[in-house]
């Protein structure tokens, strides 16, 4: 049958070892949708440790399924290469939204304010509490929970983006 490839749409962010791109995946039977691939630089891709990070992450993320925890579906590698690849979200982080109400001269109600906190502590939540397949915690801890870290959709869902440096006992 017909296999789903990658069509790469635009660079999206450099990080410090990985790129995020919003790619089109061109599925099976014609069946095609936007997501995000977040792919490891080549010039980390040769250092054993850096995959092994990159890897955990991809166990981990995976395995995070809740509505304030952006959605990966899977982990691949394209010539050696691994990557990810994550659901679309279009809107800002809390970093950017912040930037943009400074700008502006716009404060967030508290009440506003009191909702991102408690949607971003739900995703904590699930995330804290993730249990191996066995029942065993996973000891789970974010270590990175920062306004760009926090992603507010146009729709209103609040998304915790990055797990990039967790610790866990996975």
């Amino acid at each position: 049958g017909e296999s789903e490839s990658y069509e790469v749409l635009e660079s999206i962010a450099r990080g410090s070892n990985a790129d995020l791109y919003l790619v089109a995946r061109r599925g099976a039977l014609g069946v095609d949708s936007l997501m995000v691939l977040k792919r490891m630089q080549e010039s980390h891709a040769r250092d054993s440790s850096a995959v092994d990070a990159f890897l955990q992450e991809a166990r981990i993320s995976v395995r995070l399924r809740h509505p304030n925890i952006v959605t990966t579906f899977g982990c691949g590698e394209d010539r050696g290469v691994p990557y990810l690849t994550m659901e679309y979200l279009e809107g800002g982080s809390l970093r950017d939204i912040a930037k943009q109400c400074r700008k502006k001269g716009v404060r967030l109600t508290a009440d506003l304010v009191a909702f991102i906190a408690c949607e971003v502590l739900k995703g904590l939540h699930h995330a804290h509490t993730l249990r191996d397949y066995d029942g065993t915690s996973l000891a789970f801890v974010h270590r990175d929970l920062s306004p760009h870290n926090v992603f507010v959709t146009f729709e209103g869902w609040v998304k915790l983006i990055d797990f990039g440096i967790s610790k866990t006992t996975l």
